[in-house]
C-alpha cells in the first residue's frame, strides 16, 4: 500500500505506523499474524486473497522474466 485515505483507514486499520511489509496487502492476505498485529483483519479471508492470487498470477504470465521481490 502506498498512500491511504479515510476509506481505507475503515477497511483494513491505520497503517501509517506499519513496516512496509507490513502494509503490503498480499503478505496480509497469507500472513494473518500480520494483519492481525496491524488491526486490520479481514472477515472473509478467502474473497479477499482472490484477487490477489489473479493479480499475482496476471503479473507473473506478463512480466515472466521479473524477479520477485524479496
Amino acid at each position: 500500500m502506498l498512500a491511504q485515505n479515510d476509506l481505507a483507514t475503515a477497511i483494513l486499520g491505520n497503517l501509517s505506523a506499519a513496516t512496509p511489509a507490513e502494509r503490503n496487502l498480499a503478505r496480509r492476505a497469507f500472513l494473518p499474524e500480520v494483519a492481525h498485529r496491524t488491526g486490520a483483519e479481514v472477515a472473509d479471508m478467502t474473497e479477499f486473497r482472490h484477487p490477489i492470487i489473479a493479480g499475482s498470477s496476471t503479473a507473473t504470465v506478463r512480466y515472466p522474466t521479473t524477479p520477485l521481490p524479496h
